[in-house]
């Protein structure tokens, strides 16, 4: 994945066997400057989870499976419908739908 300079990305769907993830990625000047993941699957705790989308402002978007997975084991976050490779997935997917502003 390139990642782009700037421009947002947007990616939902229902996961097989899982639940709806929907997953946002707003980049800036090459960095992630926010990325939003939410769904019908259940995190918790909440505001860990919260936190962990926090983690991942202002990164490198190539690095966003390893921080992603980092932030998730840091922060005791259990997810509940959706697996963090399935958000890596979707994040990829984002990325490749830019549409630059």
């Amino acid at each position: 994945m390139t990642p782009p300079m700037s421009g947002t990305g947007r990616f939902v769907r229902k996961i097989p066997g899982g639940k709806l993830l929907k997953l946002d990625a707003e980049y800036a000047l090459g960095r992630l400057a926010r990325v939003s993941i939410r769904g019908d699957f259940f995190a918790h705790p909440e505001e860990a989870f919260d936190r962990v989308e926090a983690a991942l402002q202002g990164i490198d978007p190539v690095d966003f499976p390893r921080l992603l997975r980092e932030a998730v084991a840091r922060e005791g976050v259990i997810i509940y419908g959706v697996g963090v490779d399935d958000i890596v997935d979707a994040f990829e997917r984002a990325s490749d739908a830019i549409q630059v502003p």
